[in-house]
């Protein structure tokens, strides 16, 4: 009777969770902070269905796939912004069900609710799942390999599925080809001769694509998927690189996720035996285990950093956390418990108040999409659909108005390359002077601008003569504060010749 309460408690605690994730990211959704990335996203998603390519056609910094998936339901509603957000609430939903799932299958109905709980709690990671970036993708194809991995019948098909997955999740993020190497090295070692035909095929499939892509010019594919992130470390040394990742990237990792490590830290030292034992006899939790510290490492020494890359990690993290604190828990005397519960309740509650506010944006008096749209409408009533706008931060402005923005432009304020022009329009970027030029050529209908759009702009020198061509050939209709990601200013200029 009171086993069967305690199950009635954890189901109820698992569901709660569940409820409780879909709630804060549809609080994120309306509320949430307008994230750069968003727009040139979504703008890659329109442009694939108009037949253009990544890297050949337009500038694209990650593995293709992601704008193909989201732009299907793009292409099947009207689109924008929130379409986008429901789109990965919509993936990072059932992400969360697969691992609640799991976690019962592998353990017990508490490993379920702290699990749940994990996620609903994850403040941080729900926003960057909420948003249009590739995590919430990335981490529901996680899931499903891990899920299909661990299907108790079919057994050929759930590791072509799986392997299907992880090649998915290399064309949606590059750092994920690392996770698939040792699922995929598994389902060599475990898969039927047949299951191994179709594995190679599907991974055969995924090179053709890639090779396909790198045509006409190779380089373009180099400089999206290496040259950009690579050469963000600017001109460090061998040895200034190490002491970046030695002395500041790892420990701004642990105290970025403290709760996280000082909860899997607790796990570990009271119950190192029972989780090597545990392993070994559930190799699957050990190689998606390895995977995911695998997924890591390439985040740690790229030129990039930013916290939010380990956000899919520290999802899948919980599935495997859940399945060995109930497996450690229940061998443990009662002192080791209480440190247990009590490292346990400060994570759900460091991760529910961490970081999670500071993505919350009421500044402008609206929804922060709703800002958007406010603009966008403006866009809309001045421009005509074949219209072409100029715009580089505020490229949502694009996505919400249904209009294309001039060529060179579909990475919003990364769209603007410090180099000279021959090299901008190789890679389908712009600098300064193509920026002039396109309005001394009154190409644009409209010139979106944010102040750091400006910024940039002055940087390169150009910014004077841009502002004589805009006060000589444009009417500025409308300046707005605390707007977007960085709560800045924002100008929409219309060419004189549209003016109403």
């Amino acid at each position: 009777m009171v086993s069967q309460k305690k199950e009635n408690f954890w189901k109820f605690v698992a569901i709660l969770g569940i409820v409780l994730y879909v709630v804060f990211s549809v609080f994120f959704i309306l509320f949430g902070r307008v994230n750069a990335d968003e727009g040139w996203y979504l703008y890659a998603s329109r442009l694939v269905y108009m037949g253009q390519r990544p890297y050949q056609d337009f500038a694209y910094t990650q593995t293709p796939l992601s704008p193909y998936i989201y732009g299907i339901v793009q292409n099947m509603f009207p689109p924008g912004t929130y379409l986008g957000r429901i789109t990965s609430l919509f993936f990072a939903i059932i992400a969360a069900l697969l691992s609640v799932t799991l976690v019962r299958r592998y353990a017990n109905w508490m490993a379920s609710g702290i699990t749940a709980m994990l996620w609903a709690t994850f403040a941080y990671g729900i926003y960057y799942q909420s948003i249009v970036k590739t995590y919430a993708l990335l981490t529901l194809l996680f899931m499903l390999s891990f899920y299909f991995l661990s299907t108790q019948n079919r057994q050929e098909w759930k590791l072509i599925l799986a392997a299907l997955c992880v090649v998915f999740a290399a064309l949606t993020r590059l750092s994920a080809l690392l996770f698939a190497i040792p699922i995929l090295l598994y389902i060599f070692v475990v898969a039927s001769k047949r299951s191994k035909v179709i594995i190679v095929v599907i991974s055969a499939t995924a090179v053709a694509w890639m090779i396909w892509l790198s045509f006409p010019d190779v380089r373009a594919v180099q400089w999206n998927l290496l040259i950009h992130h690579v050469g963000q470390w600017q001109n460090l040394s061998n040895i200034e690189k190490v002491q970046e990742i030695f002395g500041w990237r790892i420990p701004n990792l642990i105290f970025a996720y403290f709760s996280y490590f000082l909860l899997i830290t607790a796990i570990v030292l009271l119950g190192y035996k029972q989780i090597f034992i545990h392993l070994k006899n559930n190799l699957i939790i050990a190689v998606v285990l390895a995977s995911t510290l695998l997924f890591i490492m390439p985040h740690l020494v790229t030129g990039g950093w930013h916290i939010e890359y380990f956000v899919p990690a520290i999802f899948v993290s919980f599935t495997i956390i859940g399945i060995l604190f109930t497996e450690i828990y229940k061998q443990q005397s009662p002192y080791p418990k209480i440190i247990l519960q009590v490292v346990l309740l400060s994570t759900f509650i460091l991760g529910l108040m961490r970081d999670g506010q500071l993505f919350v944006d009421t500044s402008g008096g609206q929804m922060p999409i709703q800002e958007i749209a406010k603009v966008s409408d403006i866009v809309t009533q001045l421009s005509d659909p074949e219209d072409e706008i100029l715009a580089l931060e505020g490229l949502w402005i694009a996505i919400d108005s249904d209009r294309l923005t001039l060529p060179g432009l579909s990475m919003a304020q990364f769209s603007f390359l410090d180099d000279d022009a021959v090299t901008a329009k190789r890679f389908n970027l712009v600098n300064g002077e193509i920026v002039a030029d396109y309005i001394a050529e009154g190409r644009p209908k409209l010139v979106v601008l944010t102040d750091l759009d400006w910024g940039l702009l002055q940087n390169s020198g150009e910014a004077e003569r841009i502002l004589v061509l805009l006060n000589k050939q444009y009417e500025l209709i409308l300046r707005k504060d605390e707007f977007g990601q960085r709560q800045g200013v924002i100008e929409v200029y219309v060419r004189l010749d549209s003016s109403n």
